[in-house]
């Protein structure tokens, strides 16, 4: 690795961990999942709310909207709330993410500053059933143990997923995905 890849790869670690820290501030309860993909695309950050799945893409000084609409597609797909992270170059953010989406404006000088610009809103669309594949098969019989169903060990994930969707109320669901991904214990699957 080239020595400037290394300080970008750097300085990019020390941004998301100043942003996690904004929202961690700002959100209270919050857990970022590891690195996922959402539809075709990476999502820069995922974090988990009591409430939802919140989204984060960012784009440094450096980037472009090149990509930006495929990533808009997968979050949307994905996330109950997004928001567009953006550098203090990037003025028309607005002009390129749904009107739903959150903007926040970070501005690197002595560190690194966060202001939210725009709320993001709650999204009409329903994204449950996306959600629920982030969920591992264990998570997804703990589930189903708590809402006093089998554990259905010998249907496939996907239709496991599917019989809690019929069976179980959607905001009732949601706040199950989301207990388990903040008890989500990485160790568990190191071992396997």
């Amino acid at each position: 690795m080239l020595e400037n890849d290394w300080l970008l790869r750097k300085d990019s670690l020390l941004l998301r961990d100043a942003l996690c820290e904004f929202l961690e501030e700002y959100y209270g309860k919050i857990r970022f999942l590891e690195e996922k993909t959402i539809g075709k695309v990476r999502a820069d950050m995922i974090a988990v709310l009591p409430d939802g799945l919140l989204g984060i893409e960012i784009k440094s000084h450096s980037d472009t909207y090149t990509r930006l609409a495929d990533q808009v597609k997968g979050y949307n797909k994905f996330c109950d709330l997004c928001y567009l992270c953006v550098g203090s170059t990037h003025i028309h953010a607005e002009e390129h993410i749904p009107k739903e989406w959150g903007i926040i404006l970070m501005t690197v000088r002595d560190g690194v500053t966060f202001e939210i610009v725009r709320e993001p809103q709650k999204r009409k669309r329903d994204v449950l059933k996306n959600q629920l594949s982030f969920l591992w098969r264990d998570e997804l019989s703990a589930i189903c143990v708590l809402e006093k169903m089998p554990k259905y060990t010998s249907k496939s994930k996907k239709a496991v997923c599917e019989i809690l969707i019929s069976r179980v109320p959607a905001e009732k669901l949601k706040f199950h995905l989301c207990e388990a991904l903040f008890e989500r214990d990485y160790t568990k699957f190191e071992e396997k």
